[in-house]
């Protein structure tokens, strides 16, 4: 379930995993905010090559374009604090797996954190609405 539809942030260790990705994390981070998934090993091989093809090659088709339009789809749909929630955790894991002497470059520290601020997000009015919109009135977010 896209968490950022019910006013969350992507949990279960996602951070961690989408540090790994090329860009630095950004991949993984744009995965994130828009709830995209790779859902094949086409998507998957596209992730390992994309880093390097962009060395090489501004892409601007129509694809690109429709890409772009998509996501803003899905982010206008979102919760600002849940999209600013997600970027920030997920820069911060990127950074701490890139220096290895932090607790969110362990996959053990990051589900600590996700654990807290599970916690602390869902005592916020926009989660319990958004909970309500997509589990309750199962309306598309």
């Amino acid at each position: 379930m896209p968490e950022n539809g019910i006013r969350l942030f992507l949990d279960i260790g996602f951070a961690y995993i989408a540090a790994q990705t090329p860009g630095e994390g950004s991949i993984g981070a744009y995965l994130g905010i828009t709830g995209n998934r790779i859902s094949n090993l086409v998507d998957a091989l596209y992730v390992e090559i994309t880093e390097e093809l962009e060395k090489y090659h501004r892409n601007t088709d129509a694809s690109i374009s429709q890409w772009e339009k998509d996501a803003l789809v899905w982010i206008k749909k979102g919760a600002p604090f849940s999209f600013f929630l997600t970027q920030m955790y997920f820069s911060r894991v990127a950074s701490a797996c890139r220096n290895s002497q932090h607790e969110l470059s362990t996959l053990n520290g990051v589900m600590k954190t996700e654990y807290h601020i599970a916690l602390r997000s869902s005592v916020r009015s926009d989660f319990a609405e958004g909970v309500r919109v997509v589990l309750v009135d199962k309306d598309q977010v």
